[in-house]
């Protein structure tokens, strides 16, 4: 990882800021141009208060594709645990549609036997959160440890993978 990852600055651009946060994971500083930043916001904000389409994430799919990253754009029954993990591994990361509340965008930045370690651009204290699978903690890589058998579930809750129908995520690899 080449910068700090970033906080969503408004209610509604988690998707906008997950994918500013792909940049700054994959790319140094010094490499990341002004126009590629332009493109992302210009891409993902287009459902105004109600954030980022799955339309626009397939345009910014090919966007990473053609500044040369390694992306899997994948929807309903493609979007699998065996995957997720299989990207992680090839020091991968995934950019993710779940919910918190609402339809939501996260990173799934790393996993182990019992955890997936995510960056939630929605700023959050451990008391404003309160899910006995779900962690809120601080570091430079991940801000949440979401527990493999919950997040792996086939439901509509806050940090998991979704109905297969709903299911959204951009597998993403280095360059």
């Amino acid at each position: 990882m080449n910068s700090i990852l970033g906080y969503q600055l408004s209610e509604y651009d988690c998707g906008t800021t997950s994918c500013l946060n792909v940049l700054r994971f994959f790319f140094e500083r010094k490499e990341i141009e002004p126009k590629w930043i332009k493109k992302i916001v210009q891409l993902t904000m287009d459902l105004g208060h109600d954030g980022t389409s799955r339309r626009a994430m397939q345009k910014v799919a090919s966007f990473f594709r053609k500044i040369g990253l390694h992306v899997f754009y994948a929807t309903k029954g493609n979007v699998t645990v065996e995957k997720i993990v299989d990207c992680l591994e090839n020091k991968g990361i995934v950019l993710l549609r779940t919910q918190f509340f609402v339809d939501h965008y996260v990173l799934i930045m790393g996993c182990d036997t019992k955890y997936y370690y995510l960056w939630d651009p929605y700023f959050l204290n451990k008391e404003d959160y309160q899910r006995d699978e779900v962690q809120i903690f601080s570091t430079s890589f991940a801000n949440r440890k979401i527990s493999r058998t919950w997040l792996e579930q086939n439901k509509n809750e806050d940090y998991t993978l979704q109905h297969e129908t709903r299911r959204e995520a951009i597998l993403i690899f280095a360059r």
